[in-house]
């Protein structure tokens, strides 16, 4: 079974509701590349609605989003206002029957929705780098779809996974290519890099806030670093007004050691088991 992406303007929000709504999909015309007559019943079908870069999350304007290309020189980020993921229901056909007002859209397929997220953060971390160029592939193509079914081949091919863990040639197959649309709590980077300029202001250099260590005084001033933690995980208060002061400079150690648990570590916790360390008594 094959897996397509089709990408949806802004501009074209009613067309794209009737279409959710009806579950049928069209093209008004065909390029003679267009792979719309390979759509089956079976096949997968991923709708990213409207690909925006708002200012207050990338402060960085690039010109003509998202008329840009995704490559190893750019690495593309925004914001998708809806993906919907489908089941194709009845593959490729015509038909003149009227489904949308404003023209026929004659090529189409039938669909049903079996998930729908919003707001989703469009990055190779998040969405995966496939889906982004298929995605940018479609809308430079209007609409048509692109083929989301590539599979890269591993360089070896093994029947079963060697557990011997005294084997000296622990092998297992790799390489497979997956995708996964999730679900990202949004952050105002201009906050942390806020907090972290005051921090370096008052300072001169960054240090963990909790156990104190500098990469400043370790590795030297070129590689002064520290991550920006919210003390009240997002994920749990949902949607709300974040100040400088619910905000924490972590070194990438305790950071990590936070993120450990599901429900994610209170700093009280963090500091006690920082100061109770035997590392710290020595």
């Amino acid at each position: 079974m094959n897996k397509w992406i089709i990408y949806v303007g802004g501009k074209s929000r009613t067309n794209y509701e009737i279409g959710k709504e009806k579950h049928v999909w069209g093209l008004k015309s065909l390029k003679s590349h267009s792979q719309m007559p390979q759509v089956k019943a079976g096949d997968s079908i991923f709708f990213v609605y409207n690909l925006t870069r708002p200012s207050k999350i990338f402060p960085k304007p690039i010109p003509g989003f998202p008329r840009v290309k995704n490559s190893e020189y750019f690495k593309f980020e925004g914001i998708a206002e809806e993906i919907v993921k489908g089941k194709i229901t009845k593959g490729f056909y015509e038909s003149s029957l009227a489904v949308w007002p404003d023209n026929i859209y004659q090529y189409r397929f039938n669909f049903i929705i079996e998930s729908v997220e919003c707001k989703v953060y469009f990055t190779q971390e998040n969405v995966g780098d496939d889906l982004i160029k298929k995605a940018l592939l479609s809308f430079h193509s209007k609409g048509d779809v692109a083929n989301l079914s590539f599979v890269a081949e591993p360089k070896k091919t093994q029947e079963k996974v060697t557990l011997d863990i005294n084997s000296q040639e622990l092998s297992s197959l790799e390489g497979k290519t997956t995708y996964r649309i999730a679900k990202e709590v949004v952050r105002d980077a201009k906050l942390a890099k806020v907090k972290k300029e005051q921090h370096l202001i008052q300072y001169g250099k960054f240090f963990c806030e909790i156990c104190n260590f500098s990469f400043y005084d370790f590795y030297g001033s070129q590689y002064d670093y520290i991550e920006c933690h919210h003390i009240n995980p997002l994920h749990q208060t949902g949607e709300t007004e974040t100040q400088l002061s619910d905000l924490i400079l972590l070194c990438a150690n305790c950071h990590r050691v936070v993120h450990q648990s599901k429900e994610c570590m209170t700093i009280e916790k963090l500091k006690w088991i920082v100061t109770s360390s035997s590392y710290n008594t020595q």
